[in-house]
């Protein structure tokens, strides 16, 4: 909890105003995993996708950090084959839409465990169910400089409307879609289902 608030309260707004956004486009079906304060685990968010035929998972996010002075936005993917592909895809150009709203792009990263397969469970779990995820962590909440860019109604919209402005710019060039995923299985990534319908399953 930072500011009198929780980071589910704000995310849910961020990913209602993504999703709305993104409807109309009229060639995205929006899903959600929770329209109210509704606990679900990591497994069951990513069958949830895999049951609705969802052919992606958007999961959004807050940071916070243990000293309080960290700042700026990442995009967390899979480390493997297209799931990569698509993830460095759509991470960068969520990444774009974030900087023009005043963040400070960190990049989209991967991260392992211990046992060598993706650190975050949502992400693991979704590519266990054959759907490529992303995590979008905004930015920080106990940051001022970033925390004055989400402390509104009307400021979590907009990045809501940034998410899905970069999520539908990679989803509506599928041919660049296919030259990222031809690029990592030429670099001898793992594994590789093609990403072809255009969906968002919306956390």
């Amino acid at each position: 909890k930072y500011r009198d608030t929780f980071e589910k309260y704000l995310t849910l707004k961020i990913a209602q105003a993504a999703g709305q956004e993104l409807s109309t486009y009229g060639n995205v079906e929006v899903l959600y995993t929770r329209e109210t304060d509704k606990a679900m685990t990591l497994k069951e968010r990513a069958a949830y996708a895999k049951a609705v035929d969802g052919d992606c998972l958007i999961s959004f996010h807050l940071n916070a950090s243990e000293e309080h002075n960290f700042f700026g936005s990442e995009v967390f993917t899979s480390a493997f084959g297209s799931y990569y592909a698509w993830g460095k895809g759509v991470g960068d150009q969520v990444l774009k839409q974030l900087e023009a709203d005043g963040f400070v792009s960190k990049g989209v990263k991967t991260r392992l465990g211990r046992k060598g397969s993706d650190y975050y469970g949502v992400i693991r779990e979704s590519k266990e169910q054959g759907i490529p995820a992303i995590i979008i962590e905004h930015g920080y909440m106990d940051q001022d400089g970033d925390w004055s860019r989400m402390d509104t109604d009307e400021k979590l919209i907009q990045l809501g409307k940034s998410d899905a402005a970069g999520i539908a710019a990679l989803l509506r060039d599928p041919a660049r879609m296919q030259q990222l995923s031809e690029n990592c299985k030429k670099r001898d990534y793992t594994n590789g289902a093609e990403v072809e319908k255009i969906y968002a399953l919306m956390e």
